[in-house]
């Protein structure tokens, strides 16, 4: 049951109806929600999201349209989700849990650090990227938020968003501690 502010649908009567990004996510299959904002990000109705190995959401909030996204995704308690990148950045912000994110590029080093409950960090353009829930108990909820919309209304293939190889190593092996 969704509230009044939300509502999950999946098709979009929207002016940009025909979108490169309304389309990709429609193929992910899981729920979007609607609205003007979530009452309770830690209660909102996820489903299996098979990319990326948890449960999550898509946000399309008013006022976000064409521009940003925004998704909910759950760690499984104890769990790992699948490793993935993306062409922009993400800023994540921890709704609940704790847990470590597992960071790398091309043959580099593998990067990590913990995570609690309202920390927030970015994970840079093209970087392979992991999360795990350290609770064995409970699971964990992130909120991701990135510019994948307008960047779609560019390059309107999405795997370009998902299979680029450039990738700037000093952002995460410039620096001795990036996420300290």
């Amino acid at each position: 049951m969704t509230s009044p502010a939300t509502q999950t649908t999946t098709r979009h009567d929207s002016s940009w109806d025909h979108a490169t990004y309304l389309d990709w996510i429609a193929t992910q299959g899981i729920p979007i929600h609607e609205g003007y904002f979530i009452a309770d990000l830690r209660t909102l109705e996820l489903g299996w999201w098979e990319a990326r190995g948890c449960n999550a959401a898509f946000l399309l909030l008013a006022g976000q349209e064409g521009v940003s996204e925004a998704r909910v995704t759950e760690v499984p308690p104890g769990g790992t989700t699948k490793p993935a990148r993306m062409g922009l950045d993400e800023v994540v912000y921890v709704v609940e849990g704790r847990g470590i994110t597992s960071i790398w590029a091309n043959d580099q080093p593998v990067r990590s650090f913990e995570w609690q409950k309202q920390s927030l960090f970015r994970i840079p353009a093209n970087y392979h990227h992991q999360y795990a829930n350290t609770i064995g108990d409970r699971p964990a909820r992130l909120l991701h938020y990135n510019a994948l919309p307008l960047g779609m209304m560019v390059a309107d293939d999405a795997e370009f968003f998902f299979s680029s190889n450039y990738v700037n190593l000093d952002l995460v092996y410039g620096e001795a501690e990036p996420f300290s």
